[in-house]
């Protein structure tokens, strides 16, 4: 017996349904890398009666000759199997139906099992509203050297969430063209060494950072935040998570970083925690943190909207004001008290400002104006509640407001992501980088499974359904490669930096594009994969030799005015999110050990000298090796040399490593998709995954896709395998039959040989 359970605020309600209409599921494989699409488990529309206990979670109502219902209402819920899960998701009407002579109201509603309501539960939320206030944090030498440390050091600067990594990011100038210095600098410093002998521009840099009495001011050096904390940051918005074994854990992406520029500033700033939030008639009053709804400053994202609390971003002196005006009444009788008010600004669990006001004559009409200023720890949580007593209506409030006027200066993450990038844009883009997959494990749909494309396919069970072939339904095999494009193109976003430039003016390309040509006359049309990050090509240091050790990314653009010295100046750039990875501490000097450069920064009070430096790059390391990941789509030559070869081309570009081979699987002439009927019952499809094998007399294949099996009986289904020809299992090995005792799949079972 199949039987469908809403679940709403915990409590689970079981739905009325046609006898004669039997829920058919899908399943599907093949949109498991889109996280925005419906990709695993989905029904076929199906009616249900529009009855009470129906009508309950799908607020429909019948007035006046017309049905109408709620078109957003979703529910979680649970089919069922004689009283075994068979799957949870999301339940969601689409459609109502009502006879006029009966005046009987149906429901059309679909079952989806899928990560749809994932990227609902993000929505449309930007970069820079993600929750990161738990790395706001105070920019100096110590934090700054800190974040330079390797995973594993206990010192190591917010558990190498946040980094501060060495890049050229340019210069602001004066109407004659001298280098600006950073406010609260005194000297302007460049990324530059001075040679006179440069080979790359010919000038002397008169205000080279190799130079002591032009050090680098530390807010000139580039923040990178760690794309796994973000993943997290966006997982929170949800009540999804990921398993353990995900490649978002996996070692090599812990060094896996975005650039911290949306800012156009040739400095990182630092701003505040200021806030003003407010609300208007609150009735009644909760006992908990007034919800100020009204967010007209919330600066770092100090003000948590959903707990009404104002959260430390860092340690130091703070100051707020809070005010409220609103009132209360009782039937007060002569000798009875008087209603009272408690004002209270609370810190963690603590009152710290309180004031309490009380009513005449049955009556209270009350204005709070309360100061409240401490030394905070980062986290401690402000908050404002108000108590009442004595009063026989609900006390209310016309106008309150709740502002934080005075904190640390500090740099706050959340000011240095894109302003213009959807989180799940952000996301998906992850995600086709390394060609990884998303599925819902088996016994919980609100945990995922995150791999790469060629980890997770075939991971999973075998099972024999070779005695499961419907032989009275035609078999069809045919190639895979009809249904593919001619040409792929593979891109990433146009950088607007120096070396991009000079690449796509050189070339005609984006640094690091891919063009696959299938080469197959058969086919006609293209098809692109985009990211929304940009390629960064690195260089020498401006003024080292060819052969220097010294490489970083080029973050500014050339401008046809001269700066006091010859160059030309330097402009800053918003960029475009970049994939980065951290390369830690690198030497200035030569391969061979020569050609040591030591470089100077400062707080602006002390100078620092140094001969390493804090890498970032394309690749997982430099020198490149043969295991080195490339994160562009193309391995294209690089712009810089070690001890006087070329370097950064070896190893595996992203398409090499996660997407040559899914590519190869759906191209190659001995690809193949089998489409037939096999004889399926609820428990085959209950216990299977799109990582599961499907043997089918000799051969291993992979579910595409299940059409229309009816839940609860055994019947005959389409089914769409591709051929496996990658992590095949060994001659021999034990595959599962769950029907080996069926009398009618044993008498077919023969038969298989001649027709397949």
């Amino acid at each position: 017996m199949v039987q469908l359970f809403a679940i709403e605020k915990g409590q689970e309600v079981q739905l009325d349904l046609f006898e004669q209409e039997p829920i058919k599921m899908n399943i599907s494989a093949e949109n498991i890398t889109e996280p925005t699409e419906v990709t695993s488990n989905f029904s076929r529309s199906f009616r249900i009666p529009a009855t009470s206990t129906n009508g309950r979670f799908f607020k429909w109502w019948y007035l006046a000759g017309t049905v109408d219902f709620d078109i957003t209402k979703r529910v979680e819920a649970d089919i069922r199997i004689n009283g075994i899960t068979y799957k949870r998701g999301q339940l969601r009407l689409q459609k109502a139906y009502i006879n006029s002579l009966s005046n009987d109201v149906e429901l059309e509603v679909v079952f989806l099992g899928e990560t749809k309501s994932f990227s609902t539960q993000v929505g449309d939320i930007k970069m820079n509203q993600l929750n990161l206030i738990d790395t706001a944090h105070l920019i100096d030498v110590q934090n700054i050297e800190n974040s330079w440390r390797e995973f594993g050091d206990p010192q190591l600067f917010l558990d190498g969430k946040i980094r501060y990594a060495l890049a050229d990011r340019g210069y602001d100038y004066d109407d004659d063209g001298k280098e600006l210095p950073v406010p609260g600098q005194g000297n302007a410093s460049e990324v530059a060494i001075d040679n006179s002998a440069c080979n790359q521009c010919n000038e002397q840099h008169t205000n080279a950072f190799t130079k002591s009495n032009h050090p680098l001011h530390i807010t000139q050096l580039t923040p990178i935040i760690q794309v796994k904390y973000l993943i997290d940051k966006i997982f929170e918005l949800t009540d999804y998570d990921y398993t353990a074994d995900s490649f978002i854990n996996q070692e090599f992406f812990k060094n896996l970083y975005i650039d911290g520029l949306s800012t156009g500033l040739p400095f990182t700033p630092s701003s505040n925690a200021l806030m003003s939030v407010a609300l208007e008639n609150l009735q009644p009053v909760p006992a908990g943190p007034l919800p100020f709804n009204i967010i007209e400053t919330n600066n770092s994202g100090a003000y948590n909207t959903a707990t009404f609390e104002y959260v430390a971003p860092v340690d130091g002196s703070y100051s707020f004001t809070a005010f409220a005006q609103g009132g209360v009444d009782n039937d007060n009788e002569p000798g009875q008290p008087e209603p009272e008010a408690d004002f209270n600004i609370i810190k963690n669990s603590t009152v710290q400002v309180t004031d309490t006001q009380t009513g005449t004559n049955g009556s209270l009409s009350f204005t709070f104006d309360e100061n409240y200023s401490d030394v905070l720890n980062a986290g401690d949580k402000i908050f404002i509640t108000m108590n009442f007593r004595n009063f026989d209506f609900d006390p209310f409030i016309t106008n309150a407001n709740f502002v934080c006027n005075a904190t640390p200066v500090q740099v706050s993450p959340v000011d240095l992501m894109k302003t213009d990038l959807n989180v799940i844009d952000f996301f998906k883009s992850v995600l086709t980088k390394f060609r990884a997959v998303m599925v819902p494990t088996k016994d919980n749909p609100k945990l995922f499974r995150i791999k790469p494309w060629q980890e997770y396919i075939g991971s999973g069970e075998t099972f024999d359904w070779t005695n499961k072939i419907d032989l009275s339904k035609t078999i069809t095999i045919e190639p895979l490669f009809n249904d593919q494009s001619k040409i792929i193109e593979y891109k990433d976003q146009e950088g607007d930096d120096v070396v991009n430039q000079y690449h796509k003016k050189t070339f005609g390309n984006i640094y690091g594009d891919r063009i696959f040509n299938s080469r197959n006359d058969l086919l006609a049309d293209d098809k692109k994969i985009e990211t929304e990050f940009a390629p960064t090509p690195v260089v020498q240091v401006s003024g080292a030799p060819d052969t220097s050790n010294f490489i970083i990314p080029r973050f500014y653009e050339d401008t046809d005015e001269a700066t006091d010295h010859g160059h030309n100046q330097k402009a800053p750039l918003e960029i475009t999110q970049r994939l980065l990875y951290w390369n830690g501490l690198r030497t200035t000097a030569n391969l061979d050990g020569s050609n040591q450069i030591v470089w100077y920064y400062t707080d602006g009070t002390t100078t620092f000298a140094e001969q390493l430096y804090p890498a970032i790059s394309y690749l997982s390391e430099i020198p490149a090796t043969s295991t080195t990941l490339n994160l562009n789509w193309k391995k294209e030559f690089a712009y810089f040399q070690l001890n006087g070869g070329p370097n950064g081309i070896d190893g595996e570009s992203v398409w090499e490593r996660y997407w040559q081979e899914y590519i190869n699987n759906i191209y190659t002439p001995r690809a193949r998709r089998l489409t037939a009927n096999f004889i399926l019952d609820s428990e085959d499809l209950r216990n299977l995954t799109l990582d599961d094998i499907i043997f089918v007399k000799d051969s291993y294949w992979r579910v595409q896709k299940i059409e229309n099996a009816t839940l609860g009986e055994r019947s005959s289904v389409k089914v769409i395998l591709i051929k496996l020809l990658v992590n095949v299992p060994d001659v021999g090995e034990t595959v599962t039959n769950k029907n080996e005792n069926s009398d009618l799949l044993d008498k077919i079972a023969d038969q298989i040989k001649t027709e397949f």
